[in-house]
């Protein structure tokens, strides 16, 4: 799948295909901007904007659950990837909640890769909180 985040009526077919029969820890078309803004408040202290063509972002939702709760906990996860002009959509799908959200970079050019993997860290530290 590779949807552009422009493509409002595509989007939202995908996240209604993906979350059919979901009520909880699902991502809306509203959130969407919101995590492509926070991905690009990081990486711009890290990166030209030129660079992030190629760049690949996960975000995985996260939320703690009581020790007696039973069943797995599943959430929705985003993967995007950075065009030349703007983000797609490259994988949608339910997976088992984390612990806390996670927001974690791939795929991109090696002169940044330790530094991406090393702000990464710490970033997604400051992110959960």
């Amino acid at each position: 799948m590779k949807i552009s985040v422009n493509d409002k009526v595509k989007v939202k077919n995908a996240l209604d295909l993906t979350q059919k029969r979901c009520s909880v820890r699902m991502i809306s078309l509203d959130d969407i901007p919101d995590i492509i803004e926070e991905t690009e408040r990081h990486m711009s202290t890290i990166m030209y904007k030129k660079d992030w063509k190629g760049v690949s972002v996960t975000y995985r939702f996260g939320s703690s659950f009581a020790g007696s709760y039973n069943g797995i906990p599943m959430s929705t996860s985003i993967e995007l990837l950075r065009g030349a002009t703007c983000w797609f959509i490259i994988s949608l799908c339910r997976e088992r909640c984390r612990d806390r959200p996670v927001l974690s970079f791939k795929h991109l050019l090696d002169k940044n890769v330790e530094i991406v993997k090393y702000v990464s860290l710490i970033e997604s530290e400051k992110y959960i909180n």
